[in-house]
């Protein structure tokens, strides 16, 4: 059960990833956007946080902070 909420983590965390730097590359920035991009981004650090959780201390992802540009 914990690998399968850890992999549904992982494919989710890929997921957000994608969506921001879609809306980099295309969306017009405009405040809908941002404050959508900032959604994303709490989103994407507490799913990354849940998951460097369910490893032990040597098997994390990393440490890498995802920044959105707009």
């Amino acid at each position: 059960m914990e690998f399968e909420m850890a992999y549904q983590a992982r494919v989710a965390i890929d997921r957000i990833k994608f969506a921001i730097k879609h809306a980099e590359q295309f969306a017009v920035p405009c405040d809908a956007m941002r404050e959508a991009g900032l959604q994303l981004l709490d989103a994407l650090e507490r799913l990354e946080a849940l998951d460097r959780g369910m490893h032990p201390s040597g098997e994390t992802r990393g440490k890498r902070r995802s920044t959105v540009r707009w």
